[in-house]
């Protein structure tokens, strides 16, 4: 059985971003309940990278939503390609995920945390990968339809 799929329409001249869909960022529930104190999801808009293995938030998110600690990780992109131990330092957390317009299921993931670079959230592989994304060039539109309901059934 699939999933429920939505479809985007790619931004192009207005927002260079590209494929860009509304998600909802929380704390965990376990993490809140440790820490004893609440925190409001926020949605924000984030951009969907199919070149990043991992999903990023900038630290003004992290922050609002007081994301768990756990620990740094040294990044390396494109533009770095030398192991000499110069890259940036970005901490690691973790935060649920969902995209209501689809199902609002969450899914739970370590982050990294970024620096303020226009964007709120960035949606890497390990978002990405319960997902069948599909990008309709000619009618500039994307889709995402949830693979969940295969794996399980």
């Amino acid at each position: 059985m699939n999933g429920p799929s939505r479809s985007w329409p790619i931004i192009g001249d207005a927002d260079p971003r590209g494929l860009v869909v509304d998600v909802t960022i929380c704390s965990p529930e376990a993490w809140q309940q440790f820490m004893g104190r609440r925190s409001s999801p926020v949605v924000v808009r984030a951009v969907i990278d199919t070149g990043a293995h991992m999903s990023c938030v900038n630290r003004t998110v992290a922050q609002q939503l007081h994301l768990p600690n756990n620990g740094a990780i040294e990044l390396k992109g494109v533009r770095g390609g030398h192991h000499d131990g110069s890259g940036e330092l970005a901490r690691l957390s973790t935060a649920q995920i969902s995209i209501s317009q689809i199902d609002g299921s969450a899914r739970t993931l370590q982050v990294l945390e970024t620096a303020e670079q226009g964007v709120a959230c960035l949606l890497g592989l390990d978002f990405l990968s319960d997902y069948e994304l599909v990008v309709d060039g000619r009618a500039q539109r994307f889709s995402l339809r949830p693979l969940w309901d295969e794996q399980s059934g």
